[in-house]
C-alpha cells in the first residue's frame, strides 16, 4: 500500500512539473502574441486548449509518459494563457478600490462551481451508466463533450466584449524595479505556503484517515465556508487592508503549521486543513490586487 501512494505521490509531481513547465513559456509566447492578435481570440483559445488536454488524455488507451508529458504541456500551455490574459482583463476592467470586492465575489462563485459540479460528475459517471469500465468510460465521454460545449458559449459570450488590445511595449525584462522585486518577495511566501497546502494535505489525510473520500469531504467544507469568508471580507475590506489580511493569511498558516506538530493526530489534520483552506484565499484577496497595483504603477 506504502509503495501504491509513493507510485501515484511520484506520478503527480511528475505532471505537475510538466505542467509548470508549459506555463512560463506560454507566458513568454502570450507576451509576443498580444502584440499580434486581439486578447478576445487568445482568451478563447485558452478555454479551447483546456479541452483538448482533456480530450487528448480521453483518447489515450494508457497513461505512460508520452501521454502524460504532452497532456501536462497543454493543460500548462492552457494556464499560462490564461493567468496572463485574465491578469490584463482584470487590470482593464477594474480599479484598486474595486478589487477587494471583485476576488471576493470571484472566489465565491469560482469556490461553489469547483465543489458542486465535481459532485454532479461523480453522480453522474457512478450512477447515470452501468457500474462497468466501459460505462464509466462512456459517461467520462459525455462529460467531455459537455465540457466542449460550455467552453464554445463561454468563448462566444466572451468575443461579444469589448476590451480594448495593449498597447506595443516590451513584455520580456531583465532588470526589475525595486517595487517588482519586493512583489516577488510577496509571491515566494504566498508560493510556500500554497505549495504545502496541495501537497502537505492529502499526505496527512492518506496517512491517518487512508480515503480519499475523507480528503476530498473536508477540502469541500472547508471551501465553502473559506468562500463565505472572502465575500465578506470583499465587501467589509479596503485597499488600506491589504497589508493586513496578508499577515493574518501567513498566520494563519504558521497555526496550522503549529497546531499539527503539536497534535500529529486526525484531529489535528482536521484543524490543520481548515485553517489552511482558511488562510489561502485571505492570502489571494490581499495579493492579487497588490499585484495589479505594481503593475499600474511600473507602466
Amino acid at each position: 500500500m506504502c509503495l501504491l501512494y509513493y507510485a501515484e505521490f511520484k506520478r503527480s509531481i511528475e505532471g505537475n512539473a510538466v505542467i509548470y513547465t508549459g506555463i512560463p513559456i506560454t507566458f513568454f509566447i502570450n507576451g509576443y502574441l498580444l502584440n499580434k492578435i486581439n486578447i478576445k481570440k487568445l482568451f478563447s483559445l485558452d478555454m479551447l486548449l483546456s479541452v483538448v488536454s482533456m480530450l487528448f488524455m480521453m483518447s489515450l488507451k494508457e497513461i505512460n509518459y508520452f501521454g502524460l508529458v504532452s497532456a501536462g504541456l497543454i493543460m500548462g500551455m492552457s494556464f499560462g494563457l490564461y493567468w496572463a490574459n485574465r491578469v490584463y482583463l482584470v487590470l482593464a476592467t477594474t480599479t484598486d478600490k474595486t478589487r477587494n470586492f471583485y476576488y471576493g465575489l470571484d472566489t465565491f462563485f469560482y469556490t461553489l462551481t469547483a465543489v458542486i459540479v465535481p459532485v454532479i460528475i461523480g453522480w453522474y459517471c457512478m450512477n447515470g451508466n452501468e457500474n462497468t469500465n466501459a460505462g464509466i468510460n462512456s459517461g467520462y465521454k459525455v462529460v467531455t463533450g459537455a465540457v466542449f460545449v460550455f467552453t464554445i458559449i463561454a468563448s462566444i459570450v466572451f468575443y461579444f466584449g469589448n476590451y480594448e488590445k495593449p498597447k506595443n511595449q516590451n513584455f520580456l525584462y531583465l532588470k526589475f524595479y525595486k517595487l517588482w522585486n519586493k512583489l516577488l518577495q510577496m509571491a515566494f511566501l504566498k508560493g510556500l505556503a500554497q505549495g504545502f497546502i496541495v501537497t502537505a494535505s492529502a499526505i496527512l489525510m492518506m496517512k491517518f484517515f487512508a480515503s480519499e473520500g475523507a480528503l476530498g469531504l473536508t477540502q469541500s467544507i472547508g471551501a465553502i465556508i473559506a468562500a463565505v469568508v472572502m465575500l465578506l471580507l470583499g465587501k467589509i475590506t479596503s485597499p488600506k487592508h491589504r497589508l493586513v489580511l496578508f499577515s493574518i493569511g501567513l498566520i494563519l498558516f504558521f497555526l496550522a503549521s503549529f497546531f499539527n506538530s503539536l497534535m500529529f493526530n486526525p484531529t489535528g489534520v482536521i484543524l490543520f486543513i481548515f485553517l489552511l483552506l482558511i488562510a489561502r484565499p485571505i492570502l489571494d484577496i490581499a495579493y492579487f490586487p497588490i499585484q495589479l497595483k505594481v503593475i499600474e504603477i511600473i507602466l
